[in-house]
């Protein structure tokens, strides 16, 4: 069952909806909503066809409801009726798709049309007589939405169209575009319609051409496919139980052949032969050539009736469906155009057009109906044109004429109308009217806005000295005094929160002026002397703050102004800020002072401590005080500073005699382990080694100059290789900077060969020699073996040993 959402509907209009549905209660169902914010809750439970709303003053709420049916929604039309209508607000909802707008007196026939139009009511069934391609392609042309169920056979399918466009298809386990092609090639299908609204996503984007040719394609395929395997089958078949018509040509060419044959051999039996072979020949011949008539015939037939059966389907589909869709569809287009035309007028000519182009239609009636209809209608909006021109119109000194215009071309276009007489009637009260109008017009300004109604009244007053309602004007205005003073008493609490006093003192002067005879006035030239003070004070600060003025640049601006306005009602409050700013003066150069002193390095930081501690005890300002003490913080952690500097010196000079110690014992150390071997060389040298001055010795034999002290005295450490690279590398004793690690034949000479040198306690010394062995990088090392005696090892890299070095 269709159903219809009412919103905002009032009970007369109900009552007419009402009506229009009576007939088809059995189809349509009537639903009712006040408020347009409840329709989404409604149509997320309930199927809703069609929304018919009533804006009674289109606002933003109402806007943004058509806005979110027609993007999330579009699929339920929404029928927008309103007598507030204006150019804008009907272009702003024709733009929206989903939206059909109806103005102000409403057709309803042509509503009713539209709505039942909509929602389909009364279409479906079945279609017999025309293909499911043309069908489809007929739909395509009228922008049909409706769902067809197609069945052929066994088989049932559904394919989906919304405005013509085959969006969806399904059929057992296919769907889309597969499904499309497959329903499409049917034969002999039976087409249901279902009409009205198609709640299916779009899942085919195939243009209808393309699908109808696919199909065509697959069809021809698959009764390709059929054909061969149906010839293997006949092949075999009639192989075993009887010939084809080309073997009977073929035996029959054989038979004359061998009756040729029989003819060259003359003999009895071949003579006897040879008169009764002819007759069986011409009898094989004629059934031969018969049944390839016959053929002939039954393919001719065929065509011939299919192309009458085509025809009159054709024939048939144009009379019973294309031809009065057509005429149904140009009439549809004529309401669908007169739908969207703004004026009455243009809806009449058009109307007009159709009936005079269209003589034969069966919808000739009905137009004519609606252009006695929009007749009566332009009738009354004429009327109401009229009317609402006049109430429309200002009430001044062109009131009278114009009003009389407006009624009169009413009267000249309708001179038997049915409102000549009311139209002759405002004519002759107008001057009543004009007194009325203004008097209401007066009464109905709103209360709080004094201005208006002050206006209004002295407007009155001064342009109406005879007027009926002079009187009460008088006393409405005499007790608008009191309720404008309590409103300018309002205002000034305002002014004084925004600090924005002009208003109200203007406020002021004007109560003063338009009310010279209230007793309020006293209080309102109070009010406004003090509004006065209380601008000329907020100006002044206002300056100061925007200029950053310190007190001193301040004071002179106050005093200036004081000069120039000596009347001033801000005096006593200017006088006021003058002594705090005096005071203000006098702190600030007592700051300035101790701030100054408490700056100054060069004096003791404990006096600049008890001074600002003296200075905090006896000022009463609390303007510096924090300040005040964030300076003896700072002294405070100065003099830590300063102590902390202290200690921190004297342990570095305690560290430094210790180093400079350390370093004096070392290098007593070394000069003594120096002594110690160079004695024990010239003493069991025997000739051998020269000791030098620089911390070498010269070996008088192989002619090398080796370090006098190796590593394990000099550096107390042993090192790897690639640490005893780099001390040899840095090496600058005797001022020689080619110091290298001997070979493993230099340092066995000096330590096997007597006399060697002495003993440092050192297990074992690197030489230069290294190499990759397996997977470990080695080096051949000097180490001790038995007592004195040295021998030739290897030692990884990384290993910790003893350098001795050399130099060629």
């Amino acid at each position: 069952m269709n159903k219809i959402l009412l919103v905002d509907i009032d009970t007369g209009m109900l009552n007419i909806f009402k009506g229009m549905f009576k007939e088809h209660s059995d189809k349509v169902e009537i639903m009712t909503s006040g408020d347009v914010r409840e329709v989404a809750n409604i149509i997320s439970s309930v199927k809703v066809n069609i929304i018919i709303v009533d804006l009674k003053m289109p606002d933003m709420d109402d806007f943004e409801f058509l806005l979110f049916m027609n993007q999330n929604y579009p699929h339920i039309p929404v029928v927008v009726t309103t007598a507030f209508g204006t150019p804008d607000i009907e272009s702003r909802i024709k733009k929206l798709e989903s939206c059909l707008y109806f103005e102000k007196p409403v057709d309803m026939e042509l509503l009713k049309e539209k709505i039942f139009d909509e929602m389909n009511i009364g279409v479906g069934g079945q279609i017999h007589g025309i293909g499911l391609s043309s069908f489809l392609q007929m739909s395509e042309m009228e922008k049909t939405t409706c769902t067809l169920k197609i069945k052929a056979d066994e088989n049932v399918g559904l394919l989906y169209l919304l405005k013509g466009e085959l969006i969806a298809a399904e059929t057992g386990l296919l769907s889309g575009k597969d499904a499309a092609c497959e329903i499409v090639g049917w034969e002999n299908a039976i087409i249901e319609i279902e009409k009205g609204t198609v709640r299916k996503k779009k899942e085919i984007s195939m243009p209808l051409m393309n699908i109808l040719m696919e199909s065509l394609r697959i069809k021809d395929e698959k009764e390709s496919a059929k054909k061969k395997k149906k010839d293997k089958k006949t092949l075999s078949s009639k192989k075993q139980h009887e010939k084809t018509d080309s073997d009977l040509e073929l035996e029959m060419d054989e038979e004359i052949e061998m009756d040729e044959e029989i003819e060259q051999k003359p003999s009895e039996g071949s003579a006897k032969k040879k008169s009764t072979l002819p007759d069986e020949k011409d009898v094989k011949l004629l059934s031969a050539s018969q049944n390839f008539r016959r053929k002939r015939i039954l393919v001719s037939s065929y065509i011939f009736f299919a192309i009458v059966i085509f025809s009159s389907a054709g024939w048939f589909s144009w009379v019973n469906f294309i031809k009065p869709r057509m005429i149904k569809k140009k009439y549809d287009d004529v309401l669908i155009s007169i739908g969207y035309q703004e004026s009455m007028v243009e809806k009449y000519k058009t109307l007009k057009n159709y009936i005079e182009n269209n003589t034969g239609s069966p919808f000739i009636l009905s137009a004519e109906k609606k252009i006695i209809k929009i007749k009566n209608l332009i009738q009354e909006h004429d009327f109401e044109k009229a009317i609402t021109g006049v109430e429309n119109l200002s009430i001044d000194d062109e009131y009278n004429i114009k009003a009389k215009t407006l009624y009169n071309e009413y009267l000249e276009k309708y001179p038997e109308g049915p409102h000549v007489a009311e139209v002759k009637k405002k004519i002759n009260e107008i001057q009543k009217t004009i007194d009325e109008k203004r008097f209401k017009d007066l009464r109905n300004i709103p209360s709080d806005n004094y201005k208006k109604r002050l206006a209004a009244y002295n407007e009155y007053l001064s342009e109406r000295p005879e007027g009926k309602y002079r009187k009460d004007v008088k006393k409405l205005k005499e007790k608008q005094s009191e309720a404008y003073y309590k409103y300018v008493k309002k205002e000034i609490v305002d002014c004084e929160i925004n600090k924005a006093f002009a208003p109200c003192i203007d406020l002021c002067s004007k109560f003063i002026t338009d009310y010279k005879e209230s007793s309020q006035v006293p209080k309102i030239k109070a009010l406004m002397l003090s509004m006065q003070s209380r601008q000329t004070m907020t100006t002044l600060k206002r300056k100061v703050e925007d200029e950053k003025l310190e007190s001193k640049a301040a004071r002179k601006v106050y005093i200036e102004y004081l000069k120039k306005n000596p009347k001033t009602p801000a005096e006593k409050s200017i006088r006021a800020v003058l002594v705090k700013l005096d005071q203000k003066i006098k702190d600030r150069e007592s700051w300035d002072k101790i701030f100054a002193y408490s700056k100054n390095t060069k004096i003791d930081v404990d006096n600049r401590i008890n001074s600002i501690k003296k200075y905090m005890s006896k000022e009463s300002s609390m303007q510096y005080r924090n300040s005040t003490k964030k300076i003896i913080t700072m002294l405070e952690n100065e003099k830590k500073g300063i102590i902390q500097k202290e200690l921190f010196a004297k342990e570095q000079r305690k560290k430094e005699q210790e180093r400079l110690a350390e370093i004096k014992e070392e290098k007593e150390r070394i000069e003594s382990e120096k002594k110690r071997i160079a004695s024990a060389l010239k003493r069991t040298g025997k000739g051998r080694y020269t000791v030098n001055n620089n911390g070498t010795v010269s070996d008088m034999e192989t002619g090398l100059l080796w370090n006098i002290l190796d590593t394990h005295i000099e550096l107390k450490k042993c090192l790897t290789y690639s640490g005893a690279k780099a001390y040899v590398e840095k090496m600058k004793t005797g001022g020689y900077g080619d110091w290298r690690l001997p070979t493993t034949h230099d340092l066995l000479m000096i330590l096997n060969t007597q006399p060697g040198f002495p003993e440092t306690g050192a297990k074992w010394y690197w030489t230069s020699e290294s190499y990759v062995k397996g997977f470990h990088e080695i080096a051949n090392i000097a180490e001790r073996n038995t007592g004195v005696v040295w021998k030739k090892g290897e030692s990884k890299l990384t290993e910790c040993g003893t350098v001795r070095a050399v130099r060629p």
